[in-house]
């Protein structure tokens, strides 16, 4: 006879929180506020050596939309720099909004 182990939803959804950030080990992927989201994206952008235009992220991410609310999902994409020279790479950011919190997904390509 098989054991059923009940889980309470907070520690089901820390395992898979592990899983998915062992997997994405360059950044956290879940966040408790879009701003949060946001600036871990941008930091994933420096720490792969790139650089962004402040004016760029001022008018795509703080004038742009608003957040994305439960079900949403706001993409952004961010032109890269190299010693003030462009990039043919972009930084690509997804935010989606859940319950309470936001799933960041971004990647440089």
């Amino acid at each position: 006879m098989k054991k059923v182990i009940k889980l309470k939803e907070s520690d089901l959804k820390e395992m898979v929180q592990r899983i998915v950030e062992s997997k994405h080990s360059d950044y956290k992927v879940y966040h408790n506020t879009y701003t949060s989201a946001i600036n871990t994206a941008l930091e994933y952008a420096e720490k792969s050596g790139y650089e962004y235009k402040e004016d760029e992220i001022f008018n795509k991410i703080s004038v742009g939309p608003k957040k994305p609310t439960e079900g949403e999902t706001n993409r952004i994409t961010i032109t890269l720099f190299k010693n003030d020279k462009e990039q043919k790479k972009a930084l690509h950011i997804q935010v989606y909004g859940m319950n309470k919190e936001y799933e960041l997904n971004c990647y440089i390509n």
